[in-house]
């Protein structure tokens, strides 16, 4: 998330589960994207930074970075306030307060929304902004596996929803390179999520034409015995982007990690229980209490039609890549009692060669992610 401001490599990241806007000392406006993205900072000279999003789509960012988070994509923790609480005001009041005056105007036009988003600040670089130095520190060597299996998790995600504002894969665009952010560790996080629902009664046409290419996408990936064939299209991109161009074994084995992200993804959405998910978003706003029917509109959005066809497809690929051995997937069970896995995982770090609460504390963090 890139901002106006020199500052921004000092930030860190503030809690967003309870912001004291009151205590807020500075906004700086982010420099990318068409809608309102704002950084602040939640406590003077803290350095600690929260983002508020004003958007037309709050709707259906909150439903794909939902399922994005279900489906194992690393997305950034968000929320949503509404006209009707008194942390809306808030937030308006402060936001104006600490705006600088070349920002206010803005500032004042994207925050006139009933609906605002809360998220987590991200400490990484987008990928369409970086120097052909930074990808190959973060496309070469050790870390560049756990980057490319992430990308390719992504990319399971943007064909689920049918997000074409990402990589162009399937899409006939230039797509956006700056919605995937790269963490200094290698992670790869889906930011800025869309999903684009074709109305199948409407557009069939449409419907049928994107229904062909996600399925002569996954054939090839699936089929080919050489990953880079299938997935050598998203390290064009790359190349395009930031000027870095990965060749040989490295090619492959970046490949190889952007396929197995996919698919092990894909499996994931295949399971995935589409109508629960938009049933949450149904009960956080009753239409009764809607503002200008907005909230209402972002729902049918999201057309569930057309996203269990696409599940429909994808599950059916999936049951042909399981059956291919050279894939490597191991076919997903239910789990029925993960705590019980979690349990069993911290009796290990309990039982490590150390009295270190902060590992018994660590472990308990990432299983609960």
């Amino acid at each position: 998330q890139s901002a106006d401001a020199d500052s921004s490599g000092k930030w860190k990241a503030a809690s967003i589960s309870t912001v004291k806007w009151a205590t807020c000392s500075s906004l700086s406006v982010s420099s990318e994207g068409g809608s309102g993205v704002f950084f602040v900072e939640a406590e003077k000279l803290s350095g600690k930074v929260v983002v508020v999003k004003g958007s037309g789509t709050v709707v259906q960012e909150l439903f794909a970075s939902n399922v994005g988070k279900l489906i194992g994509v690393t997305t950034p923790d968000m929320r949503m306030t509404a006209y009707t609480e008194s942390e809306w005001r808030n937030l308006k009041k402060h936001l104006q307060r600490v705006a600088k005056p070349k920002d206010l105007s803005k500032v004042q036009k994207e925050l006139d929304r009933p609906y605002l988003l809360i998220m987590e600040y991200l400490e990484g670089e987008p990928l369409g902004m970086m120097s052909q130095q930074q990808a190959e520190q973060t496309f070469h060597g050790s870390k560049s596996c756990i980057s490319f299996y992430g990308i390719g998790r992504i990319l399971a995600l943007d064909i689920l929803l049918n997000n074409w504002d990402r990589l162009p894969v399937i899409w006939e665009n230039e797509g956006n390179p700056n919605n995937i952010m790269l963490s200094t560790s290698g992670d790869a996080w889906a930011i800025d999520q869309a999903v684009t629902s074709i109305n199948p009664t409407v557009f069939a046409s449409g419907m049928k034409k994107y229904i062909s290419k996600v399925q002569q996408f996954l054939q090839s990936v699936i089929s080919s015995g050489n990953s880079v064939e299938s997935m050598g299209i998203v390290l064009e991109h790359i190349a395009m982007y930031t000027g870095y161009s990965l060749k040989g074994t490295e090619a492959c084995e970046a490949c190889d990690c952007l396929r197995h992200g996919l698919l092990t993804t894909l499996q994931r959405a295949a399971k995935l229980d589409i109508i629960a998910e938009k049933k949450k978003l149904e009960e956080m706003v009753p239409a009764s209490s809607d503002w200008g029917n907005v909230w209402q509109s972002g729902l049918k959005a999201i057309n569930i039609d057309f996203l269990q066809s696409v599940q429909g497809l994808i599950k059916e690929m999936m049951d042909m890549a399981e059956r291919q051995p050279s894939l490597h997937l191991q076919r997903l069970t239910p789990v029925e009692d993960l705590t019980h896995i979690k349990v069993v995982l911290l009796q290990v770090a309990l039982g490590s060669q150390t009295d270190d609460d902060d590992l018994v504390s660590q472990v308990d963090c990432c299983l609960t992610k």
